[in-house]
C-alpha cells in the first residue's frame, strides 16, 4: 500500500527524533496496525543508523553545501526519500564509510553550538516580586519547561505589560519542547516590541531547528552588520553555514 504525504512526514519525523507527544501516539498507531508504515519507518530507521555510523568511523566533516545538495535531491516526491537514502548508504559503505557533516544532527550540531537558553529576568535585591513568577522561574531553571509554560501563560493574560519577558520566556519554553511554529510566534512578539536582536536572535535558533538553513543565514548576514550584541555570533555562524 502506497504511504500518504502525511504518513512519510511522519516517518520522517520519527527517524529525526522530532516527533511531539501528539504525533508520537498517531506514529504508535499506524505502526501498529499498518504494516507497509512499519516497514518503511523500520528501513529508514536502520538507514539512518548507516549514515550516523559512517559519520563517527570517520569523524570528518561534509560541506554544508553538499548536505544542501542531498536534501534538494530529495525534494521531487515524499515517496523517493527511501530509494535516495539507501543509495547515499551504500555510497558511502563503498568508499569506506565516507562520513556525512552533520547528517540527521546536523540542525542539533550548530544548534547546540548556537543556543543558549535566555537565562530569565533579573530580580534585583528589595525589588517587589510576583510569587507566581518566582514559581514559573524555579521550573523554568530547573529546565521543566511544561510545568513552567502554563505559569507564564496565567501571567501573561494578568500582566500585558510583562508580556515582553514573558513571550520570550515561553518562546524558550516551546523551544525546548519542540514545538517550533509556537516558539517563533513568541519570539516575533518579543522581536516586535524590542530593540536588543534578542527575539530575532531566538526565532532564528527555532529556524536552525527546522533545517532552515537558507533563511538563517540571510538573517544571520544582517545581524553581522548591525549593532546587535549577537553581531559576532552571527558572523560565525555565517561562516558554518557557508
Amino acid at each position: 500500500m502506497k504511504l500518504s504525504s502525511e504518513e512519510i512526514a511522519l516517518i520522517e519525523k520519527y527517524v529525526d527524533g522530532h516527533l511531539s507527544e501528539s504525533e508520537t501516539k498517531t506514529f504508535d498507531e499506524q505502526y501498529r496496525t499498518n504494516t507497509a508504515f512499519k516497514k518503511e519507518a523500520e528501513l529508514q530507521k536502520q538507514l539512518m543508523g548507516l549514515l550516523v555510523a559512517a559519520k563517527r568511523s570517520e569523524q570528518k566533516e561534509w560541506r554544508l553545501k553538499d548536505y544542501r545538495a542531498f536534501k534538494n535531491s530529495k525534494k521531487a516526491k515524499p515517496t523517493y526519500r527511501l530509494p535516495v537514502l539507501a543509495g547515499i548508504a551504500a555510497t558511502i559503505l563503498i568508499v569506506s564509510f565516507l562520513s556525512i557533516f552533520k547528517f540527521g544532527n546536523a540542525t542539533d550540531s550548530l544548534f547546540d553550538a548556537y543556543y543558549q537558553p535566555y537565562s530569565g529576568p533579573k530580580i534585583l535585591r528589595g525589588e517587589p516580586v510576583n510569587k507566581e513568577l518566582m514559581v514559573g522561574l524555579a521550573f523554568y531553571k530547573k529546565q521543566r519547561y511544561e510545568e513552567a509554560l502554563p505559569v507564564f501563560e496565567a501571567l501573561s493574560k494578568q500582566d500585558p505589560a510583562s508580556d515582553n519577558e514573558l513571550n520570550l520566556l515561553m518562546g524558550i519554553c516551546h523551544l525546548e519542547m519542540g514545538n517550533l511554529e509556537k516558539s517563533k510566534y513568541h519570539f516575533r512578539l518579543v522581536n516586535q516590541s524590542s530593540e536588543n536582536y534578542i527575539g530575532e536572535w531566538y526565532y532564528n535558533m527555532a529556524l536552525l531547528k527546522e533545517r532552515k538553513f537558507e533563511e538563517v543565514q540571510a538573517n544571520m548576514l544582517r545581524i553581522a552588520t548591525s549593532n546587535s550584541p549577537y553581531q559576532g555570533r552571527a558572523k560565525e555562524l555565517v561562516e558554518e553555514l557557508r
